[in-house]
């Protein structure tokens, strides 16, 4: 049998644990500030016809002078290509993603 000191039972025992980085995804920042909550799914919409015209422009024009223009420049000409009387050619909601243009 096993003798207890109890003199020693009434001892608080501390253990120390080390505290060890855990990398998150950038998004569950927000979750940390927020709340707990699913993610919104927005539904996929069509492209426009006129961005796909316009698209096809810019992939005639790198065809005739045979330079790739990258996904992102595509997207920065669509976001500030203009009319000739200075007005936007597409609304924000006509916008296009780096990987929708891929």
């Amino acid at each position: 049998m096993r003798s207890i000191n109890h003199a020693n039972s009434n001892s608080v025992n501390t253990t120390t644990t080390t505290s060890s980085i855990i990398h998150l995804p950038k998004h569950f920042s927000l979750v940390e500030q927020m709340g707990w909550a699913l993610r919104i799914h927005k539904p996929s919409r069509r492209i426009d016809k006129d961005v796909k015209d316009f698209i096809q422009e810019i992939y005639e024009e790198e065809k005739f002078n045979g330079r790739k223009i990258a996904p992102e420049d595509y997207v920065q000409r669509i976001r500030s290509a203009r009319h000739l009387d200075g007005v936007k050619m597409f609304s924000p909601s006509q916008y296009l993603t780096i990987s929708q243009v891929r």
